[in-house]
C-alpha cells in the first residue's frame, strides 16, 4: 500500500553568534525557526489523516564570565510553538489549544581543580526547573 501522506520533510534554518565583551566575558545568541511534524510514535500525536505539522521558533541568550579559577554560566531559552490543524476522517482537529510559549532559565558553574585537569562542572538543575514555565 502506498503511504504518501505519511511522507514529510522537516526545515530548519539558523543562526548563531558570540561576542567578546572582554577578555573572560562573552555573550552568545542562537536563533532557529524549524517547520517539523510529530512522529506516529509520539504519545502526543492526535492520530489525524496526516502527522501533525508544527513550527518551532527558539531564541537564546547566554553569558559566560572566567574569573580566575571559576567560571559562570547563565542562558535563558525561549520555545514557541505553534500546531497546524488535521483531519481525522473528516473531522477537523483543532490543535490551537496546543500552542504554547515555553521559557527555560539556567545557571552553571565550573571550577578548575588546576591548569592540568579539566574543569569540573556543576549543574544547578533545580534552578532551571523552578524557573521553568510555559504559557498558551
Amino acid at each position: 500500500a502506498d503511504n504518501n501522506t505519511e511522507d514529510f520533510e522537516d526545515r530548519s534554518v539558523f543562526g548563531s553568534g558570540r561576542f567578546d565583551l572582554g577578555y573572560d566575558t562573552s555573550l552568545s545568541v542562537l536563533g532557529r525557526l524549524e517547520h517539523l511534524h510529530e512522529d506516529r510514535s509520539s504519545l502526543d500525536d492526535v492520530d489525524g489523516d496526516t502527522p501533525t505539522e508544527f513550527d518551532r521558533r527558539t531564541a537564546r541568550v547566554g553569558f559566560v564570565r572566567e574569573l580566575g579559577i571559576l567560571k559562570i554560566r547563565a542562558g535563558a531559552t525561549v520555545f514557541d510553538y505553534a500546531f497546524e490543524n488535521n483531519d481525522d476522517g473528516g473531522v477537523l482537529v483543532d490543535n490551537e489549544q496546543r500552542d504554547r510559549t515555553q521559557t527555560d532559565f539556567d545557571l552553571r558553574l565550573a571550577y578548575g581543580l588546576s591548569d592540568n585537569i579539566v574543569q569540573t562542572v556543576v549543574f544547578l538543575p533545580y534552578l532551571h526547573s523552578a524557573l521553568h514555565s510555559c504559557h498558551a
